[in-house]
């Protein structure tokens, strides 16, 4: 017979790993703010619950938890000098970790160098021209570093603050392009990323218009360089600009392809467990591993062994299995604006779904189809308001019309990119996607009149 304490015990247990992201992201939070005197409090309530129930919750374990993760964090979240000199005419010797931004005027990317001092281990660098490299691109470069500019306005973007949970200190500003050298370029594994997905870029500009390829490629590898600024603020204004930020919604489409491209094949369980797991880690090598994707994998992995091994999902607790792991290797990942709308939609499909559904009297796919997006939207709206200022009431309804249809445009991608050394195939891929585009360009522009 299951007793009321067997039934707690078993929800406590569903739960513990959220919980325990909480905790560890807390800690975080103590730790980047220095916030030292919320932590009596928190232990004192933690040690009151152990009193009053002193067999349940394990209150005395998360207070060990809470502060060995303040422990932990406290070397790693050291708040930067508040001020730091410029640098002229410096030289560096770094290799590109980032997929470069280059547009007419100006090229921008990530560089790591060998040099030990925090401070200097990486530079966002900004040339004032068009610079042709890759990833992986080793380079000579000759600058002035200067520390970015920090937001002192309400709601202000502050990109100092931005580029410190990136791990960059200091913009390096390159004026002419004889001041880079191209020493080696990116070989190996990432030279053959950056062959495939060059072919991708070029085969979306052959068989579609300019305005289709450039949503495309934002939606599909999050290169937003070509999109026009006033459709991007159309985007932005009617709440679905997030379509351009790689996300769990790619990853849900991509593993959704897999399982019925599979299933049509015949193929045996464990075979459809490793292809969706190696589209996984293809497709998030191909974008360089974005914090939403990483969540989404880790989450979607999870899934997938769940399924594939009969046994029962925990989505909660996997949601704070990913959480953990992104934020013990990388802590400033809590602090990112990616990860917190990520992980807010991710809570919203989670809790907010099955806790409307019941409230529902209606069944069918129809009213399931517009409460998952409603779900997301909702949760992330408190986050938008605060980064963005901005809150937009038909931005559910935004999100109700495309949201479906830029999962068609994304699976269509994936198979494109699959097949991107077939042509034809991949020419009907990618011309049927455009003809969605439309769609969604045209359901856009209705929301933002």
């Amino acid at each position: 017979m299951v007793t009321p304490a067997d039934r707690e015990s078993a929800a406590v247990t569903e739960h513990l790993w959220f919980a325990a992201f909480i905790c560890v992201a807390l800690a975080a939070i103590i730790a980047y703010f220095r916030a030292w005197w919320y932590v009596l409090p928190i232990i004192l309530i933690l040690l009151l619950l152990s009193f009053l129930k002193p067999s349940r919750h394990y209150p005395l374990g998360w207070v060990a938890l809470l502060l060995a993760a303040i422990i932990f964090y406290y070397p790693t979240m050291e708040p930067p000098a508040k001020t730091l000199p410029e640098i002229k005419n410096t030289s560096v010797v770094g290799t590109v970790a980032s997929i470069p931004r280059v547009d007419e005027e100006r090229t921008r990317f990530v560089l790591t160098t060998d040099q030990g001092n925090r401070y200097h281990r990486q530079y966002q660098v900004v040339c004032q021209f068009s610079l042709p490299i890759k990833k992986g691109d080793k380079l000579w470069l000759t600058g002035s570093l200067e520390p970015p500019h920090q937001g002192g306005n309400p709601g202000e973007f502050d990109y100092r603050k931005y580029l410190y949970h990136q791990g960059v200190y200091y913009l390096l500003s390159v004026k002419k392009a004889d001041d880079i050298t191209k020493i080696e370029p990116a070989g190996g594994w990432q030279g053959m990323i950056n062959s495939y997905r060059d072919r991708m870029l070029q085969g979306t500009k052959e068989y579609m218009t300019s305005q289709e390829s450039a949503v495309l490629r934002g939606m599909l590898l999050g290169d937003i360089d070509d999109i026009d600024p006033q459709l991007y603020d159309e985007f932005q204004n009617t709440g679905i600009v997030h379509l351009f930020s790689v996300s769990g919604l790619h990853i849900g489409f991509l593993l959704l392809l897999s399982s019925w491209l599979t299933s049509l094949l015949g193929a045996r369980r464990s075979y459809r467990l490793i292809t969706g797991i190696a589209l996984l880690l293809v497709y998030g090598t191909l974008i360089s591993w974005p914090i939403p994707v990483i969540r989404a994998s880790i989450m979607g992995g999870m899934g997938l062994l769940a399924y594939y091994s009969g046994r029962p999902q925990q989505m909660l607790n996997s949601l704070g299995i990913a959480g953990l792991l992104i934020i013990v290797v990388d802590p400033h990942a809590l602090f990112t604006i990616s990860f917190q709308l990520s992980f807010l939609a991710t809570w919203g499909l989670i809790y907010l779904f099955p806790l409307l559904r019941q409230r529902i009297p209606y069944s069918g796919l129809a009213v399931d189809a517009l409460l998952v997006p409603f779900c997301a939207q909702v949760a992330i709206t408190p986050a938008i308001a605060y980064y963005f200022n901005l809150i937009s009431p038909v931005s559910i309804l935004a999100n109700l019309l495309v949201t479906y249809l830029s999962g068609l445009v994304v699976m269509l991608g994936f198979v494109a990119l699959v097949f991107v050394m077939l042509a034809p195939l991949a020419g009907i891929c990618l011309f049927a996607a455009g003809l969605l585009i439309e769609m969604i360009l045209l359901a856009t522009h209705f929301c933002n009149a």
